[in-house]
């Protein structure tokens, strides 16, 4: 490792590569630090000196591994080595044996919306080919072959893979794999999906409040969420957990979200939608029972047939905040506003809502063009 530095998310989602593979390495705990390979590629990394031989294993990569999780992995296995002295066996173990294990021992770094999606990867798209195999046993091949298996599932296949990342990164940590075989997942790559942008111009928009004002009446609670969606910008997750004690002061007070706290501006329209609703409960959005929250269930089956007499089925919930994005951009919202607003940690992301409107790039290419035209033309002494 060459350049040190004081490694944290903010850095990591940062990096960039460059002509060649380079190695960041933390400079408060030595032999930590982050592999970018030129593909754009970035893994955390430690190394250590074994045997007169250097020896380096992978954390994870940086979009599927917090900074801060890859932190905590690089000290326990320096400890782990510290404690042991010398490499200790590989123990043989059933693949659905450590599954059960790895469940329970990291099921606490999981939130449990991801939780629950991990484990139905795990049960129906990855124990029943590796059901019989130790392990150990597993090869990068064996991976490629299962990968490839689900070619007529890409979007499945890429959330399986990181799922079956993370375990063959734990199992080298339970000492179930050899530490010099590496991850089997390593070299995998996903397969390309083309994005999907969709977002619903004025006339749905008007198609949908009508309808929505339908249910007002019968469906308050689902309605009220729908249109929170839509004014806030908001993940699902993030609408469908929110409580009273987290409406204050005109703000939304989100303790946990995808990226981390955050504070979302509750606009007039917002508020309005707010105070329609009861708030005899913790949760803004209960179930029909009250007991708890409505579940994403819930509010799909609600969505599903009122898309559909809207007149667009292709629309997903996650549209509304594809909506929200390009609308503001479309008003000359600046891109890091709209990235605070939507909770982005990084610009890049943003970036993605610009084409979802031509108006705004139409209209500085015609500005920039007349600039050009109005120029005074000299002579070229032809």
């Amino acid at each position: 490792m060459k350049a040190r530095i004081n490694l944290n998310q903010a850095l990591v989602d940062g990096l960039k590569p460059r002509g060649g593979e380079y190695i960041l390495r933390d400079r408060s705990l030595r032999g930590y630090g982050v592999r970018v390979r030129p593909t754009g590629t970035a893994t955390y990394v430690v190394q250590a000196r074994e045997e007169g031989r250097t020896r380096r294993r992978s954390l994870g990569r940086t979009g599927e591994t917090t900074e801060a999780e890859a932190r905590a992995l690089a000290r326990r296995w320096f400890l782990d080595r510290r404690e042991r002295g010398t490499p200790p066996a590989v123990r043989p173990v059933a693949f659905p044996v450590f599954a059960e294990e790895f469940l329970s021992r990291y099921r606490r770094n999981w939130k449990p919306g991801t939780y629950a999606v991990s484990l139905a990867i795990l049960r129906r798209e990855i124990l029943p080919f590796f059901a019989e195999r130790t392990v150990g046993d597993i090869a990068r091949t064996d991976v490629a072959r299962w990968f490839a298996g689900m070619a007529d599932r890409p979007g499945l296949a890429n959330r399986a893979l990181p799922v079956l990342s993370v375990m063959m990164r734990e199992a080298e940590l339970y000492g179930y794999r050899a530490a010099d075989d590496g991850n089997p997942c390593e070299g995998v790559r996903r397969y390309r999906r083309p994005r999907r942008e969709r977002h619903l111009d004025a006339r749905e928009l008007a198609v949908l409040g009508r309808y929505l004002a339908e249910r007002a009446a019968d469906r308050p609670v689902p309605v009220a969420a729908v249109e929170t969606l839509l004014y806030t910008g908001c993940w699902a997750g993030e609408v469908l957990g929110l409580k009273w004690e987290y409406v204050r002061d005109g703000k939304i007070h989100l303790p946990d979200s995808k990226t981390g706290p955050k504070t979302v501006q509750a606009s007039p329209q917002v508020l309005a939608i707010l105070d329609r609703l009861s708030n005899n409960g913790p949760h803004v959005f209960p179930d029909r029972a009250g007991r708890g929250p409505m579940t994403r269930a819930s509010l799909h089956a609600f969505w599903r047939p009122l898309r559909e007499r809207c007149g667009f089925p292709d629309v997903r919930l996650h549209d509304l905040r594809h909506t929200f994005a390009s609308i503001a951009v479309q008003n000359g919202i600046p891109l890091a506003t709209v990235g605070r607003l939507l909770g982005h940690r990084l610009g890049e992301t943003t970036l993605k809502y610009v084409h979802l409107s031509d108006d705004g790039p139409r209209a500085a290419a015609a500005v920039v063009s007349s600039g050009i035209a109005a120029i005074p033309r000299k002579g070229t002494g032809r």
